[in-house]
C-alpha cells in the first residue's frame, strides 16, 4: 500500500479539525466533540478560538432539501 503524500495527510487533519469546530459552533458540547474527536477538551477549545480569530465566516447552514434542490436544479444552485 502506497502513503499518503503529506500535503493530502494534513488537508486531512485541517478538514477534520474544521469540522470539530463546525460542530462546536452549531451547539454540540465541547466535551462531546473532543470526546468523537479523540482529542482533550482543551485543544478543542483552542480549534475555537483560533477559528473565532481569523475572521473566518461560519458557513451556512443547509437542510437535505436545499441540498436535493441544488443536486436537480439545472444551474446546480438552490432556488
Amino acid at each position: 500500500m502506497r502513503d499518503t503524500p503529506a500535503m493530502l495527510r494534513e488537508l486531512k487533519v485541517v478538514e477534520q479539525r474544521y469540522q470539530a469546530v463546525l460542530q462546536v459552533l452549531d451547539g454540540i458540547p465541547v466535551t462531546e466533540v473532543a470526546e468523537r474527536f479523540g482529542v482533550a477538551q482543551q485543544t478543542v477549545h483552542r480549534w475555537v478560538a483560533r477559528y473565532r480569530r481569523s475572521g473566518a465566516p461560519k458557513p451556512p447552514i443547509t437542510t437535505d432539501a436545499d441540498d436535493a434542490r441544488a443536486l436537480t436544479s439545472p444551474q446546480g444552485h438552490a432556488s
